[in-house]
């Protein structure tokens, strides 16, 4: 065999030796680096069950916070029903009061006994059923007047 014969044999024994070293390095990256995915994925996965616990409870806060909120809405509206009806029974109250003074106002009006100008309310009068000059079922008491 001639130089130029060996020069080409040793060229292609060399290329073929770099290619085989090419395709084992590629080989050895693409396993590496399906062992690095697989490690990955498997710390993915812990994670992702963390995840879901952690969305899981905050799920639950809120639904708790959503009941909450409805609880105080109900109590709002029952507060402010509450609120409603003890201004009207104020308003009723004050009516009422009204037309018992306007009463004892024509009272006073009509009495021959009362001196003009010595006109009570009756906020100002004795509770109803009751004697101004004390109790009358005291033993030995006097009669009332």
């Amino acid at each position: 065999m001639s130089t130029t014969g060996w020069i080409v044999l040793i060229v292609i024994v060399v290329l073929i030796v770099l290619a085989a070293a090419m395709v084992a390095a590629r080989r050895s990256s693409q396993t590496r680096r399906a062992e690095q995915a697989g490690q990955v994925r498997s710390e993915a996965t812990e994670r992702a069950s963390v995840v879901d616990q952690q969305q899981a409870e905050a799920d639950e806060i809120s639904a708790r916070s959503r009941a909450a909120r409805a609880e105080a809405d109900v109590k709002q509206a029952e507060a402010e029903q509450l609120e409603a009806a003890g201004n009207r029974q104020q308003e009723t109250s004050a009516e009422s009061r009204s037309e018992v003074d306007e009463q004892f106002r024509r009272a006073d009006e009509i009495d021959p006994h009362r001196e003009s100008g010595d006109e009570t309310t009756a906020s100002e009068r004795p509770p109803q059923g009751t004697d101004p000059s004390g109790p009358t079922d005291v033993p030995g008491a006097p009669p009332p007047r």
